[in-house]
């Protein structure tokens, strides 16, 4: 696997439970919304969420790659709204 594939791959394993704990609550979505966008169990959500465990490489990086596509950028330590993606009320 080329580098640059694997810097790809290996860019969300510092991202928190409780950074995708915000980006939910930005997106108004519950724990089951992102499981159902992003084509993982319940459980998984709420072990990544409460730190129990490793989560598994595939299952991270469907869960942020869903948030971000969803707008929300994920950074180290926090995250935000990409503007141009996202509305506020």
């Amino acid at each position: 696997m080329p580098l640059t594939e694997k810097r790809e791959r290996n860019m969300y394993i510092d991202v928190s439970g409780k950074q995708i704990t915000a980006a939910r609550a930005l997106l108004g979505w519950t724990m089951q919304d992102l499981a159902d966008s992003a084509g993982v169990s319940l459980t998984s959500i709420k072990r990544f969420e409460n730190g129990i465990g490793d989560s598994r490489t595939e299952v991270r990086e469907a869960i942020c790659e869903t948030i971000q596509k969803a707008g929300i950028e994920l950074s180290e330590g926090g995250v935000k709204p990409r503007i141009s993606n996202f509305t506020f009320f």
